[in-house]
């Protein structure tokens, strides 16, 4: 969910890459936040009433889209029941009784996608764009960088939260190579791979 921290920082929560934790480990470290009323769990900068984006720093987290697409077809099939069901207008391209075959619906009919969302929620965020895969180390510098005062032993001590066990998630071979060219906005621009 999109919140505010203190006076002047702005969340932007982005979907499977660790958002829920970031609110544990905030309010373990002794870091007061509030959520946006008005708003729904996911909500991008176009989505955000400007009366909560004047005067913020902004920040949000994504993790590599190899991962991504894991941690989302997991989690699509563990709460739906092994049930695929999506808000997205195009969920059924996507669909598909393995990984592999929802990855190859996914490479052939939207390539890019994942770039393009990930896209909203770092564009007004500009430097301040954590990455899950080394979360509590970007977290502890940007709040150090923005001068929020928080323990970091309680931080860093904080269990994963919202995690789906997406080890059943294989990809066929040739796959990852195929995701990492299509993807390769994310990978050079925040992984500075690519």
């Amino acid at each position: 969910m999109p919140f505010l921290m203190g006076d002047d920082l702005l969340f932007y929560h982005t979907p499977k890459c660790g958002g829920t934790w970031i609110r544990y480990a905030l309010r373990s470290a002794g870091v007061p936040w509030k959520l946006i009323p008005e708003h729904h769990q996911h909500g991008t900068s176009a989505e955000i009433p400007e009366k909560y984006k004047r005067g913020y720093t902004p920040f949000c987290v994504i993790r590599k889209p190899e991962t991504w697409f894991q941690s989302n077809y997991a989690f699509k099939m563990k709460r739906n029941g092994h049930r695929w069901t999506s808000d997205h207008p195009q969920a059924e391209l996507w669909y598909a009784p393995t990984f592999a075959e929802s990855m190859e619906r996914y490479l052939t009919e939207l390539p890019g996608h994942v770039s393009r969302y990930f896209y909203k929620y770092t564009a007004p965020c500009k430097k301040n764009v954590l990455r899950q895969e080394h979360l509590a180390d970007d977290l502890v510098d940007f709040l150090r960088r923005v001068g929020v005062q928080f323990s970091e032993e309680r931080l860093r001590a904080t269990p994963a939260k919202n995690t789906t066990d997406s080890a059943a998630c294989e990809y066929a071979p040739g796959q990852i190579e195929r995701v990492r060219k299509v993807e390769a906005w994310t990978y050079k621009k925040f992984y500075g791979e690519g």
